[in-house]
């Protein structure tokens, strides 16, 4: 058999959709080598710069998600169907179509890499008896995964509560992540956050938990780090794996920048080209002059890049 230079293999390769990736690497081990390169990545990310915007798709929630919006078939990713039927189908098909196995998977966060983590219980005994706790993370467009277990001192009591997901990406590809969970051995006023590493492939204990992090229905995921909104819904707050003084710890506190202002809606933030984003329609009290105002987040401060009055003329 007579092959091609791995050069002109990975250019060619390079200018198809990433979703028959996965068939390119079965067909032989030069195209799962040439695949696996930081020159194939190069090539791929150069020759799809300039198409439509890679699939994206509005999901609120994680284990009972709703899907606002979302873009697919678009030529960098080739995607056939939304983001979100890729997550059922996996979870559907990784364990709820395999349920003569005991075991139970639910979605609790996603990142802003296409991976999400799963939430997985086992059972023995024809699921009478609980087994063991484990995580998986999961690539549902490719249907890869790894499955982590849970640190022994909570498998089969006190508190763990998987929290996010924060992926570390080069040139497109996710070279290492980071799971935070919260945890407490008995009590849930001891809780406290612990943190895998796929560098370390080990759980360790960081922190005691702030109080202002207690109340946390999802987290977004973004740039190695991971966001959610405070308890009083007057702050964002950060776990910024990128500090390089880690001694205070990873958490950073940003008030929002209308709490002197009426808001219209309840404070979110969404991601925008690789920013977090936050807006709402603002009002002056007493005044009857509403503005919808944006603003991205910059060097840890909020930045108005957008304001727009909504009164009809």
């Amino acid at each position: 058999m007579v092959f091609l230079p791995d050069d002109l293999c990975a250019t060619i390769l390079s200018r198809l959709p990433i979703k028959v990736f996965t068939s390119f690497k079965l067909v032989c081990k030069q195209w799962n080598s040439v695949v696996d390169s930081p020159i194939f990545c190069e090539l791929f990310i150069a020759q799809h710069q300039n198409t439509q915007s890679s699939s994206w798709s509005l999901i609120m929630g994680a284990v009972d998600r709703t899907e606002f919006l979302a873009h697919y078939r678009c030529n960098t990713w080739g995607l056939q169907r939304s983001l979100d039927s890729y997550i059922s189908s996996f979870v559907t098909n990784k364990f709820e179509n395999q349920r003569h196995n005991y075991r139970r998977g639910r979605v609790v966060a996603y990142s802003d890499a296409g991976f999400v983590l799963i939430d997985v219980s086992s059972y023995s005994y024809a699921g009478l008896t609980f087994d063991k706790r484990s995580l998986c993370v999961a690539n549902p467009v490719s249907q890869e995964c790894i499955e982590i277990d849970a640190p022994k001192a909570f498998e089969n009591s006190g508190i763990f509560w998987p929290l996010g997901i924060a992926t570390r990406t080069n040139n497109g590809v996710v070279t290492s992540y980071k799971i935070v969970a919260f945890s407490s051995e008995r009590y849930v006023e001891n809780l406290g956050v612990m943190i895998y590493s796929s560098e370390t492939g080990l759980w360790s204990r960081k922190l005691h938990l702030p109080s202002k992090l207690e109340s946390c229905p999802y987290t977004i995921s973004l740039n190695g780090n991971l966001h959610w909104l405070s308890r009083n819904n007057d702050e964002l707050v950060s776990m910024d794996f990128n500090a390089t003084n880690m001694a205070s710890g990873p958490f950073r506190y940003t008030a929002f920048p209308d709490l002197e202002k009426r808001v219209k809606f309840t404070r979110a933030c969404t991601t925008y080209q690789g920013s977090l984003m936050y807006m709402n329609i603002v009002s002056q009290v007493g005044s009857v002059d509403h503005k919808l105002c944006v603003w991205r987040l910059k060097s840890w401060e909020w930045q108005l890049i957008s304001e727009i009055s909504t009164a009809l003329t």
